[in-house]
């Protein structure tokens, strides 16, 4: 790299203009031939934490479906003992449609 002036100026003229930056690569080197290396200990260890991570979010994923089935088997199982079938159980279900849905009435 080598930073310069553009041209020969007097010394007044060059004080005022703004140094000019241009870089080189020599001949036998080629542009694009850049390379990293990365040690097996460093892809071993990139390895364990790909799998702690894939093992962290199929856990996520499991606890939520099961989660999910349970709510499910509850609801079933209140249905077949006729839990939706009380006056009250009905009036609760009737104010929480309404309240979560006012713009749509």
């Amino acid at each position: 790299m080598r930073i310069g002036m553009c041209g020969a100026l007097p010394r007044r003229e060059a004080a005022t203009l703004r140094p000019v930056i241009t870089a080189s690569v020599p001949a036998q080197q080629e542009v694009g031939t850049d390379s990293v290396q990365i040690s097996d200990l460093s892809r071993a260890k990139l390895a364990e934490l790909a799998d702690s991570a894939l093992e962290a979010e199929r856990a996520e994923e499991s606890g939520s479906q099961d989660a999910r089935q349970q709510k499910l088997d509850d609801v079933r199982e209140k249905i077949s003992r006729g839990y939706y079938n009380n006056p009250d159980v009905l009036r609760k279900i009737a104010d929480r449609i309404t309240d979560n849905n006012d713009e749509y009435l």
